[in-house]
């Protein structure tokens, strides 16, 4: 795996455990990219394993499924 692209990705699980579903910079990302840099292998491993199971644990909807539950409370018999 490239230096880059795995540098990306635990910055992109970093974020994904501390600010799930907030909006932050590209200078804030490129912050925590250059700190994970500085952490060991077994550490950013650990940040992806963690990123990992808490994506696992979220729960998706697809807008489909959004959209049929919404019909179905409308309608009483």
């Amino acid at each position: 795996m490239k230096k880059e692209f795995y540098l990306d990705l635990c910055t992109s699980a970093f974020y994904q455990i501390a600010w799930h579903n907030k909006h932050k910079s590209l200078e804030q990302f490129y912050e925590v990219r250059s700190q994970i840099l500085q952490l060991s292998k077994q550490e950013r491993f650990m940040i992806l394993n963690l990123a990992v199971a808490t994506l696992r644990r979220v729960p998706k909807v697809s807008v489909g499924a959004k959209r049929k539950q919404s019909e179905t409370k409308s309608v009483k018999i």
